[in-house]
């Protein structure tokens, strides 16, 4: 049996387990069955290798951070910036098209404003979201039921200027037959209670 030299010890306590013992077999010219052999001998522990850290910009703040390579991607300075940037996502090549009813839409599953398993967008929705920075609020109210009302009546009409954005109302909804007399009578009409209008 070959001997371990003091140069050869030394090299597998400096190696061993950041080198696979595969690799040290083949400088030290030895099987790895040897060097797992001799490190057990030696009573090597497995110690932590020292990752390396490389220093990035955040992808979404610009501020500079380090990060260890096996622990961490290294995209994003904190939690915030990472969910910031899943709703700025690039969706500049989104394909558009007018369905039956006259709205403008567009599908993408990814899209933080799609519905249904197609992920189908409003294209109103999407113009009211990135109007707004692509501010979570927009998210929030159209999961809360708020609508989008088209002012000129064109569904297809999507400039910021022709959105108006709507709340639902609690049951009951509408008003009562006592308010809408107030309201026209506000507007300046004369009202004419049933049976009297000889």
């Amino acid at each position: 049996m070959k001997t371990w030299s003091d140069i050869e010890n030394q090299f597998l306590k400096d190696n061993y387990p950041s080198m696979p013992p595969t690799q040290i077999a083949g400088r030290l010219g030895r099987t790895p069955s040897a060097v797992m052999a001799r490190v057990y001998d030696l009573e090597i522990t497995a110690r932590p290798t020292p990752l390396q850290r490389t220093l990035v910009n955040c992808k979404q703040c610009g501020k500079h951070l380090t990060y260890r390579q096996k622990t961490h991607r290294g995209k994003f300075c904190s939690r915030q910036c990472f969910s910031k940037s899943l709703l700025i996502e690039d969706w500049s090549n989104l394909t558009w098209k007018i369905s039956n009813k006259g709205y403008i839409k567009g599908h993408a599953k990814s899209h933080p404003l799609a519905t249904g398993p197609s992920g189908e967008i409003l294209k109103h929705w999407h113009v009211l979201w990135e109007s707004n920075s692509f501010s979570a609020w927009v998210i929030q109210s159209k999961k809360a039921g708020a609508t989008i009302h088209h002012k000129n009546g064109d569904r297809a009409d999507n400039r910021q200027e022709n959105l108006e954005l709507r709340w639902p109302r609690n049951h009951p909804s509408g008003i009562t037959t006592e308010e809408f007399i107030e309201v026209l009578k506000e507007m300046g009409y004369k009202i004419t209670p049933p049976g009297n209008g000889k």
